[in-house]
């Protein structure tokens, strides 16, 4: 009912925690989120996506959810985000529509999409992906677009890949990652992928 600044809950800061050791190890991020309702993991991705790339030139970043109203959720979280930083890392927004905000003079910006939508990402190169509830996308966008979004993101230091989501059967595209991210490196059946689990009784 009101807006206030983000303080981490015990679930964002071990989230957190997770994603600054992998950064610190290998420069980059990969990872697989397997969550609870309502713990704000959806909120943390965002608001790290929106201070990479706004502080960041040449900088390109996808948020895709499952449903045309979850991707308008998570946009108008990162409206949100913008319009109420402070002022000086509040950078110059050429355009904000309900699909895209540019950063003009960085020449960064982010976009949404929808999963199931054409195009997606095609010829595209990304630094950051927030790739929400996967596991409820449509079967067949997943397997045909799923390799593509992922490659649009080269394996450079400072890129960023969150796949996440609540858990939805044992099949599946979201399924399959989760799999193989809940291995060891040195296992050949792990994807390079970190699983970071949530429980619900993380947030009772």
């Amino acid at each position: 009912g009101k807006i206030a600044p983000l303080v981490l809950n015990r679930v964002q800061e071990r989230f957190a925690a997770r994603v600054i050791a992998q950064l610190q190890k290998t420069g980059r991020v990969r990872m697989v989120v397997l969550k609870a309702r309502q713990q704000g993991l959806s909120t943390v991705i965002s608001a790290l996506q929106y201070w990479w790339l706004s502080q960041r030139k040449a900088q390109k970043g996808l948020v895709m959810a499952h449903e045309a109203e979850s991707t308008t959720t998570l946009f108008d979280m990162y409206r949100r985000i913008h319009d109420n930083v402070p002022d000086i890392v509040r950078p110059s927004t050429k355009y904000s529509s309900r699909s895209e905000l540019v950063f003009d003079k960085l020449d960064s910006g982010l976009r949404v999409a929808t999963a199931g939508g054409r195009g997606v990402a095609r010829g595209e190169t990304l630094t950051f992906a927030h790739l929400s509830e996967v596991a409820f996308w449509p079967t067949a966008f997943a397997n045909t677009n799923f390799n593509g979004l992922v490659q649009a993101i080269p394996e450079e230091p400072g890129t960023f890949i969150f796949l996440e989501s609540t858990a939805q059967g044992v099949t599946g595209k979201f399924y399959d990652m989760a799999q193989g991210a809940d291995k060891l490196p040195s296992d050949k059946d792990w994807n390079g992928y970190e699983l970071f689990f949530s429980a619900w009784y993380e947030s009772a």
